[in-house]
């Protein structure tokens, strides 16, 4: 007689619990394979401790397959830990008798469609349920590929209001910086997926999909504002120079952003004609940054690398 232990990385081809049984971990499941003459007797442990978001412990339980249907472990857990003895070959799932994070994606639905054609006030927002915890969470918004794991995502940004709030608001530019750097041509169409994760590793139940269909009018050559020019775009210092020669007035906001689509600084400008002057870039660290001046009708956007 033997015994095969083994894991698969993936949701199960049967991953329906029974009714009044919460899932978790609903993408990887453990199975024990016995084989020969008669079957040994095997105990299994596992190790609960250290699972992100489980506010009821005593509520695990595990879950077999006997058949065509899912049994539920009769034992809770004792020191962190879910036993099980048994002597047949089983596959195993981790469940729950009451639910242990209220965590789920609400907009846009699964499988949308998003379209942006250039509308600088264009805005996407993206909503979840508040995770049931005792205390205040801060959310990241994750986007990937859909064959991606999001480890690590194309894009990762935190939430409105500093992450504490339960929606995250991309405006045009800064979505159509995340399809750019998702490698998304302009014109073309391709699904991607998005999650949140909370500071405290608690992650939403199940992606969402959306396709993103890219505009062929890019922020980039949509109301450039003319005659504006940074330099050098090859620097260690902590500011970098403008020299603007239009004569129109350019009012709004200076952005730095690195190449997730994040905001790291933020300052006003405000010029009425022709001007040279200095934009503050601080203490960065070493890489790639964008630097946006203007506001969502018109703007210049600039790179510039910090060595």
């Amino acid at each position: 007689a033997g015994i095969q232990l083994y894991m698969v990385d993936g949701a199960h081809p049967d991953s329906i619990p029974p009714t009044g049984v919460f899932g978790l971990l609903n993408s990887r499941y453990w199975g024990v394979f016995v084989s020969g003459g008669t079957a040994p007797s095997y105990k299994l442990d596992y190790d609960h401790t250290g699972f992100p978001g489980i506010l009821s412990s005593g509520a695990l339980r595990l879950l077999y397959k006997t058949g065509a249907a899912w049994t539920l472990s009769p034992t809770p857990p004792a020191g962190g830990k879910l036993s099980l003895t048994a002597n047949a070959s089983r596959q195993y799932v981790l469940g729950s008798l009451s639910p242990q994070v209220t965590f789920n994606l609400r907009t846009p639905a699964d499988s949308s469609q998003i379209n942006l054609q250039g509308w600088g006030a264009q805005t996407i927002t993206y909503s979840w349920d508040k995770v049931a915890t005792k205390s205040q969470e801060t959310y990241w918004w994750y986007f990937d590929a859909v064959n991606g794991n999001f480890s690590p995502p194309k894009a990762k940004l935190i939430a409105d209001n500093g992450g504490t709030d339960t929606t995250f608001t991309l405006n045009y530019w800064r979505m159509d910086s995340v399809l750019n750097i998702s490698s998304l041509p302009k014109g073309q169409a391709r699904y991607f997926k998005w999650t949140i994760r909370t500071v405290n590793g608690i992650e939403a139940a199940e992606p969402f999909y959306a396709r993103y269909t890219r505009g062929t009018i890019g922020l980039d050559e949509w109301r450039m504002i003319k005659g504006f020019e940074i330099y050098p775009t090859a620097t260690s210092a902590e500011t970098v120079n403008y020299d603007y020669t239009g004569r129109d007035p350019i009012r709004g906001n200076i952005e730095i952003i690195d190449m997730n689509g994040k905001v790291l600084k933020t300052s006003n400008i405000n010029i009425n004609g022709p001007e040279k002057g200095t934009i503050e870039m601080g203490s960065l660290p070493s890489g790639t940054y964008l630097i946006k001046i203007g506001d969502e009708e018109k703007a210049f956007i600039g790179k510039v690398v910090k060595m």
